[in-house]
């Protein structure tokens, strides 16, 4: 959960690879560092990226994922 919000949040994690996208539930939120969700029943370290559009990126699966702050929403 986000530092600031006790309440469960989901956000849109976009799959680079393929263009899928899925909600995935935010389990740790640092705004500007880094975003670890759940997906697939797996943790994801999104690290933030200010240089890559202003969005946290991170790989799994061989694939990498993108995410943005502003997609997130509480369930």
């Amino acid at each position: 959960m986000s530092e600031y919000n006790t309440q469960i949040q989901k956000v849109t994690v976009t799959c680079t690879d393929n263009g899928r996208q899925v909600t995935a539930t935010v389990d740790e939120y640092k705004p500007k560092q880094f975003m670890r969700v759940i997906m697939a029943e797996q943790k994801i370290v999104l690290t933030y990226n200010p240089d890559f559009g202003q969005v946290y990126v991170g790989n799994s699966f061989g694939m990498e994922f993108t995410a943005s702050d502003r997609d997130l929403h509480n369930d």
